[in-house]
């Protein structure tokens, strides 16, 4: 019995550490995507669309199927119509109903002046459209992830520059004030460490506060509310020669640009179905009725042999000739909807055009940035070297020497700065060109 309690503790205490490893452990880029495609609530809804679009192009498929209905009646209680017939008496005679029926009604349509035809090509548009529209949403939905990846990891990163900035103020503090015990350095070389040791303490609450933000707008991407996490990776160099892949032709012929193009045409195909509604409609119909009418009141199905059947076939012919101006009404919406689809379709040309030159433009500007940042960089640590050296040697005061340092900083967030710019200009850049232009 022992052993068997020390097993579950050991289970349970395993249990428990995978578990606290795994609410623990680190967030790759990989894993971020896996997570996404199951995980994002835009995503499930785009799909939801699709499925929903299916679902319309079946029934816009209605129009040239028969209808068929069953229609079962029990009559428990009646008072039934009279009519006078002086050949029986001087009462009224009370009309024949069956107390008792099955209908079987069958109708075709044969012609509604191509409404149907107008509807059902509607309907594949539109399923269409949702599709180009789903494929278009997976494919931003990664770009969306990576950006917001790469934003939440340069937080972090930003905030280990902050922190290690801090550290080198204080050490640099625990200097300042042994040089001035030793009558080396002044009170305004202490009081100048100290008010830069606060702007490091405000900048790390900030980027504490940064690193937060960008992980719950990951979090959210991936379809929780929190991620506490740990980023893991690094922000790739990107070289501008990626710009001159992306052509502004795909710009014009990405998915969700073809996809309103599709939904443009479907509220066509039913602006047309709309406007049918002057034309008479053609059907084909027929019945069939097994009744019982010989039972009198008290008769049932129960009694077979009591029933008769009856049948017609014939043609109806339905025209509407007013309606309280309903379908013209309607018929007045589906145009105007059209009419707004076909500008929305301009608009979102238009713009592809401007985001394509926009985002082209920015990411070559900051690949160039990032290019002098890191030249920055070399020469911001070169110069803290040379301050140390000059400090030792008596030609460089403290001042100068936080000054460094300061600087030192700054390229540090510069280079970081340029590469998650670069990296947004370049995710949208693919979402303006529907091109994946780099393997992150």
């Amino acid at each position: 019995m022992k052993w068997l309690v020390v097993a579950i503790i050991f289970f349970l205490s395993f249990l428990f550490l995978n578990y606290s490893h795994a609410k623990t452990g680190a967030l790759t880029l990989s894993q971020a995507l896996q997570e996404a495609e199951t995980g994002s609530l835009e995503l499930q809804k785009v799909k939801s669309e699709k499925n929903e679009a299916a679902w319309k192009s079946a029934e816009a498929f209605s129009g040239f199927l028969p209808h068929v209905s069953l229609l079962a009646q029990k009559v428990e209680k009646q008072r039934y119509p009279t009519f006078n017939a002086p050949m029986f008496g001087p009462n009224d005679v009370p009309q024949i109903y069956p107390s008792a029926s099955l209908t079987l009604q069958a109708e075709y349509p044969l012609f509604d002046g191509f409404a149907s035809t107008n509807r059902f090509l509607a309907g594949r548009q539109q399923k269409a459209a949702a599709d180009k529209k789903w494929d278009w949403a997976q494919f931003t939905n990664r770009r969306k992830v990576i950006l917001q990846y790469y934003q939440a990891l340069a937080s972090q990163t930003l905030k280990e520059v902050a922190v290690q900035n801090l550290k080198t103020l204080q050490d640099h503090e625990k200097d300042v004030k042994n040089s001035q015990k030793a009558g080396v350095a002044t009170k305004f070389d202490t009081l100048r460490v100290e008010v830069q040791m606060s702007e490091a303490e405000s900048e790390i609450l900030n980027a504490t506060d940064n690193v937060e933000s960008a992980k719950n707008q990951l979090a959210a991407m991936l379809g929780k509310e929190t991620e506490d996490r740990e980023l893991q990776g690094n922000l790739p160099v990107l070289d501008s020669s990626l710009a001159d892949q992306a052509n502004l032709e795909s710009a014009v012929q990405r998915q969700d640009v073809q996809a309103k193009k599709d939904m443009t045409e479907s509220l066509r195909y039913l602006n047309k179905a709309s406007s049918r509604f002057w034309v008479p409609q053609v059907s084909l119909y027929g019945q069939y009725q097994y009744y019982n009418n010989r039972s009198g009141e008290t008769g049932g199905f129960s009694d077979s042999d009591k029933f008769r059947d009856a049948y017609q076939i014939g043609f109806n012919l339905k025209w509407n000739l007013f309606d309280g101006m309903i379908s013209a009404a309607r018929a007045g919406q589906a145009s105007e909807k059209y009419f707004q689809a076909d500008r929305d379709l301009q608009i979102t040309r238009i713009r592809s055009k401007q985001e394509f030159d926009f985002w082209k433009r920015k990411f070559r500007y900051f690949t160039a940035v990032y290019k002098a940042r890191v030249s920055d960089l070399a020469k911001a640590t070169e110069s803290v070297r040379l301050a140390r050296i000059g400090r030792r040697a008596g030609v460089r005061t403290n001042t100068d020497l936080l000054d460094a340092e300061l600087e030192l900083f700054r390229a540090r967030a510069g280079v970081v700065n340029a590469q998650v710019g670069a990296i947004e200009a370049l995710v949208n850049l693919e979402m303006a060109t529907g091109l994946e232009l780099y393997k992150f």
